[in-house]
């Protein structure tokens, strides 16, 4: 609450550069919840959670769909834009004292972490947005191919490591349970 009360200050070069970040942070936020949802165990809990999934993935389409449109008029400025927010992503709540904590519970409960972040958030809206084909940006399609790359291989790392912090909880339970990445 302190963090929402006092904001933050966007480091954001330009308006594309806001308009792609709240596309990927709406797609990203939309999937954490909707796994939490999944993870909590009670129908009323997956139900509300499944709503304010869907509810931040209208936010998404919005944004998404401006985004588009801003491809289209500036496609060399909107793909340097995109290129830049997925390569140097960032939460918003990064400053918020104990978030790196936090986020290590979430995605070592498989919540968010860097393999929901590639499968579920960037690569589909690469798909959506088509700027991996075709001619225009070369070179920031280069840097978003490296990037996808490097972020599939740090996300196998990564669900390795979650594998072996979970080895020991026994048969059938792989990953934290939501209610104690929450403690």
């Amino acid at each position: 609450m302190r963090h929402a009360g006092a904001g933050y200050r966007s480091d954001l070069p330009t308006v594309l550069h806001a308009l792609e970040y709240v596309t990927v942070q709406e797609l990203a936020t939309c999937q954490a919840h909707r796994n939490v949802g999944v993870m909590c165990g009670a129908l009323v809990g997956e139900q509300l959670l499944a709503c304010i999934a869907a509810d931040e993935s209208l936010h998404m389409l919005f944004c998404r769909d401006l985004y588009a449109d801003a491809l289209r008029v500036f496609p060399g400025d909107a793909l340097t834009a995109l290129t830049d927010v997925i390569c140097d992503f960032r939460m918003s709540g990064t400053t918020t004292p104990g978030f790196r904590a936090r986020a290590l519970r979430v995605a070592a409960a498989g919540i968010f972490d860097l393999d929901v972040h590639h499968q579920h958030v960037v690569r589909p809206l690469l798909r959506a947005v088509g700027v991996m084909s075709g001619p225009a940006g070369e070179q920031a399609q280069e840097r978003l191919g490296q990037h996808l790359e490097s972020l599939r291989a740090q996300a196998s790392r990564a669900r390795e490591l979650y594998e072996r912090m979970n080895a020991g909880d026994g048969p059938g339970r792989s990953r934290t349970t939501a209610q104690e990445v929450t403690a």
